[in-house]
């Protein structure tokens, strides 16, 4: 804080493309995200990787940072964090199976029940071998349990193949 409010740029990047808020995110240091972003922190600015730093504490699964992140109010919407593989937030918690951090996403208002490359998120839970209460979370959060891949398997029939069947019960 000392080095911004003497003149330091708060959105200055180093060489890997990373500003003050993702090298904070990257040492899980929830306290000074917490700061900079009380300073006006842009946290839609994308690393050389083309991450947010949001969309790397989703991917280390840092709900506590995800958390400092919601409460700020920055924006959450899936064209700001999504990757250029066209994987947004949501996907990414999914696909590591962060359990608390698709909670607070969703609590947050990102909608489950959209699809990544024709799979939706619980096609990708039940593929996966991932925590049954990632399941779970979807299935409370109305998702549609019938909708199908485009290679028309159901998440059921996902499940029962990678012996994932306990999630969907």
């Amino acid at each position: 804080e000392g080095a911004i409010s003497s003149g330091g740029y708060i959105n200055q990047t180093n060489g890997q493309g990373c500003t003050a808020l993702h090298v904070a995110v990257g040492g899980h240091r929830s306290n000074v995200v917490k700061t900079l972003l009380s300073m006006n922190a842009n946290a839609s600015l994308r690393n050389s990787d083309g991450d947010t730093a949001l969309r790397i504490a989703v991917l280390h699964g840092y709900h506590r940072i995800v958390r400092v992140f919601c409460e700020a109010g920055v924006d959450m919407t899936e064209e700001v964090h999504t990757s250029e593989d066209g994987s947004t937030l949501l996907v990414c918690a999914v696909e590591h199976a962060h359990l608390e951090v698709a909670e607070l996403l969703i609590e947050h208002g990102l909608d489950p029940s959209i699809k990544h490359s024709g799979v939706s998120m619980l096609h990708m839970a039940a593929r996966n071998d991932t925590d049954v209460r990632i399941l779970k979370l979807l299935l409370e959060n109305e998702v549609n349990v019938d909708s199908k891949t485009d290679m028309q398997d159901t998440a059921l029939k996902l499940a029962s193949r990678n012996g994932n069947l306990r999630g969907m019960t």
